[in-house]
Parts: C-alpha cells; structure tokens; sequence
C-alpha cells in the first residue's frame, strides 16, 4: 500500500510560485499601499515556505514501513527513503486527522530495547487515503501484538 500526497503539494508548490510573483509584481508597480518591508515579508515567508513543502510517500510493503521526502519538483526517479524499519519494530501507532493534514507518530523498539518516536506529517490527504493508511497502520499493530 503505498500513499502520496504529491499532486496536492504540487499544486501548493504553483500556487507558491505564482502568489511570488504577484508579491514582486505589486513592489516593483504598485508599492504606495503597503510598504516595501511588509510585502518584502511577505516574499521571504512565501519562499521560505515553498523550499519547505515536501512531497511524502509513505508505503508499507514488503515487510516495511518507507517514508519518502522530496521537494515537488524534484524529477529523480529515485528518492532515497528517509526511514525504512521493518514492521516487527513498529510498536504503536497514533494518527492525528486535521483539516487538511494527517500526522502519523509510529512508536519503534530497537533491537536493543531502546525506544523511539518517528513523526511523518502528511498534508493533503483524501479520506479514502487516510481510511487506508489508517488501517494498515492498525493491521501492522496488531501483527507484532500477537
């Protein structure tokens, strides 16, 4: 099962681009309204944002959870994972629904008995997804319970 959400952060990512340019557009013509310094702002927070926004692939096949993160634009055919374990170290799982973003928090034991916490938020999700997601989450629970 494997779930992204990279065509909604492409298009958060467009959006991002064209709300820049709208942003440089009115400071170069139309500067009288606002100053500089707050449409100035403005453009920092819009390109701060559009580095960060991350496309996640979490896929849970073969024996393990994968976490994938990339920028949206990235057009490798290989993303290297972020974290891969395999599901016998997935203790507990909790999954926290927002309006548009679903945060996953998979608590993993080690095979030295030291315990971790891995949080992977996944914004943009369908319901159908989250259904899915949720419920193989549930599924890898309670394989290692028994």
């Amino acid at each position: 099962m494997k779930i992204s959400n990279l065509r909604v952060t492409k298009f958060l990512a467009y959006s991002q681009l064209i709300l820049v340019c709208a942003l440089l557009i009115v400071i170069l013509y139309i500067n009288k309204l606002l100053p500089i310094s707050v449409l100035s702002f403005f453009v920092v927070l819009m390109i701060y944002s559009f580095i960060n926004t991350k496309t996640v692939t979490f896929e849970c096949s073969g024996g393990c959870v994968t976490v994938r993160k990339a920028h949206p634009f990235t057009y490798k055919k290989f993303i290297s994972p972020e974290f891969e374990l395999p599901y016998t170290h997935v203790q507990h799982t909790i999954i926290t629904k927002n309006l548009c973003a679903t945060k996953v928090r998979l608590n993993i034991k080690s095979n030295k008995d030291k315990k971790y916490s891995v949080k992977v938020t996944l914004l943009g999700l369908s319901q159908t997804e989250k259904k899915k997601l949720s419920d193989a989450l549930k599924l890898i629970e309670n394989k290692n319970l028994a």
